[in-house]
C-alpha cells in the first residue's frame, strides 16, 4: 500500500514574519513526514500570483492525493485560487496565526 500523497505547498507573502512563517512551515512539514505522508513540494514557498502559476504548472503531471495550502503569512485569496485552478485533486487550507508584533493602542 503506498502512503498518500500531499502537495505541501507553503504560502507566504513577505511583507509579512518571513521567519516566524519559515518555522511554522518547519514545523507542519515534519508533522505531515512522521505521520507517514508523502509530500510533494516546491523548492520555496510561494510567494507571489507568478510563482503560484509556476508551481500549478508542475503540480499539473504529479500522482498526488491531495493539494494542501499551508498559509504560512497572511495571503490574499489569488496564490490559492492559482493553484486550485491547476489541479483536480482535493484541496485542504491549514491557515496558522501570526504572533501580534504592534501595539494596537501606542
Amino acid at each position: 500500500m503506498r502512503s498518500f500523497h500531499i502537495a505541501f505547498l507553503p504560502l507566504v507573502r513577505k511583507t509579512f514574519d518571513v521567519p516566524f512563517a519559515e518555522e511554522m512551515i518547519r514545523q507542519a512539514r515534519e508533522k505531515l513526514l512522521a505521520a507517514g505522508f508523502t509530500l510533494w513540494e516546491p523548492a520555496e514557498p510561494v510567494t507571489d500570483l507568478d510563482a503560484a502559476a509556476n508551481v500549478a504548472r508542475d503540480l499539473a503531471d504529479e500522482p498526488i492525493d491531495m493539494v494542501l495550502l499551508y498559509q504560512a503569512t497572511f495571503a490574499d485569496s489569488t496564490m490559492a485560487v492559482k493553484l486550485a485552478e491547476g489541479t483536480e485533486a482535493p484541496l485542504f487550507m491549514w491557515a496558522v496565526p501570526e504572533p501580534w508584533t504592534v501595539d494596537a493602542c501606542g
